[in-house]
């Protein structure tokens, strides 16, 4: 017996998931779907996605906001079908002499500098500020 995590994309069924497992383990084993979840996406066209895009540039001159997928587990998958956008989004700089900070996420060394915390911190906190004003 083994139970398998699909962190499927958008877009993708249940019957697509099984056809490829099936594809993969042929008839030796036996394939029972207990728990599936659809792949969750949050639209950027957004006030909220823009705002975030707008203070990212006076943080950080140059840098630009690219929406991307993630296969990780989030609370997007109980949050996005009730309407609500999520982003996985944490604001970090690459620091000279230093792992890119996606490299270090969920890894055996993961870290964080001060720097990054604070730079994080003030992004956020400016994103937070000024929904709150609009």
């Amino acid at each position: 017996m083994a139970e398998v995590d699909c962190r499927v994309v958008p877009g993708v069924t249940q019957e697509e998931t099984v056809r490829e497992l099936r594809e993969v383990v042929g008839d030796a084993a036996t394939i029972e779907v207990y728990n599936f979840k659809l792949g969750q996406e949050s639209g950027y066209q957004t006030p909220l996605f823009d705002l975030m895009t707008a203070v990212m540039a006076e943080h950080a001159p140059g840098s630009k906001l690219v929406p991307i997928l993630a296969s990780g587990g989030t609370d997007a998958r109980s949050l996005v079908p009730r309407g609500v956008k999520v982003y996985g989004f944490c604001p970090l700089k690459a620091e000279p002499g230093e792992p890119a900070p996606a490299e270090l996420m969920h890894n055996h060394d993961e870290r964080l500098s001060l720097a990054n915390l604070h730079f994080a911190l003030r992004c956020l906190y400016d994103i937070v500020w000024r929904l709150m004003q609009s």
